[in-house]
């Protein structure tokens, strides 16, 4: 008995330091490639960007949606609440300005809160003009 009881301790210890070290090599791994691809971190909004967002305040309704989704706690009527303006979702303020702080995106949805930024047709034939390319 004691001798199952050591072997199935000397596994665990054994799978614990293999999980370690797969963990680290692919966390060098991801470094790395980031490191070469120039990858930025996901930043958040601003601050000024994100007072932007509206702020409503929140009335008792029979129909959609009656908590934030991040913290999962019911809107009280009459509680303050920022909604998103591409998706319409609603989130507690306090809630989602910490999330926007990290992250540019609607928790719920993933949508993008920064405007994709649009090149005009005279910058896109002129980029590719300089790149050798003909204009179609």
């Amino acid at each position: 008995m004691v001798v199952m009881l050591a072997a199935l301790l000397c596994a665990l210890v054994a799978a614990l330091l293999l999980n370690s070290v797969i963990h680290i090599i692919l966390r060098r791994r991801r470094e790395s490639m980031e490191a070469s691809t120039n990858v930025q971190p996901a930043v958040g909004l601003e601050k000024r960007a994100l007072r932007k967002i509206p702020v409503a305040v929140f009335r008792l309704r029979t129909s959609g949606s009656s908590e934030c989704s991040i913290c999962l706690g019911d809107f009280v009527d009459g509680e303050r609440v920022r909604v998103l303006p591409e998706c319409k979702h609603e989130f507690h303020v306090k809630c989602v300005d910490k999330w926007l702080k990290e992250h540019a995106s609607c928790p719920n949805c993933r949508r993008s809160l920064v405007p994709p930024k649009v090149v005009d047709g005279g910058d896109r034939a002129t980029a590719r003009a300089e790149r050798g390319g003909a204009m179609v």
